[in-house]
């Protein structure tokens, strides 16, 4: 899959997911991971448990990939709510 852009389409992104693309997934990761990332620190403000949680919410994308439905939410909305849940996990 050749990307020349930093923006990926919803067809590249479903693409992605279904067939589980390792490229396509370093892409999302790349893509996405800054953002993510910056919502656990400032959500729990420990850089050190921010990095396993970011891990486990990528790990967590690597095994639900073929089940996305993106035509009931973006990528990130997804992310979103997975990082939402590991962290409420963490703050209780």
């Amino acid at each position: 899959m050749a990307q020349t852009s930093s923006r990926i389409s919803k067809n590249d992104v479903k693409a992605i997911l279904y067939t589980r693309n390792k490229e396509g997934f370093e892409f999302l990761y790349n893509q996405y991971s800054p953002a993510v990332y910056g919502l656990i620190v400032k959500k729990i403000g420990d850089n050190i448990t921010a990095e396993k949680i970011l891990e486990n919410i990528f790990i967590e994308v690597w095994n639900k990939m073929p089940t996305l439905d993106l035509n009931t939410f973006t990528i990130f909305t997804w992310l979103y709510r997975i990082t939402q849940e590991k962290v409420k996990k963490i703050s209780l």
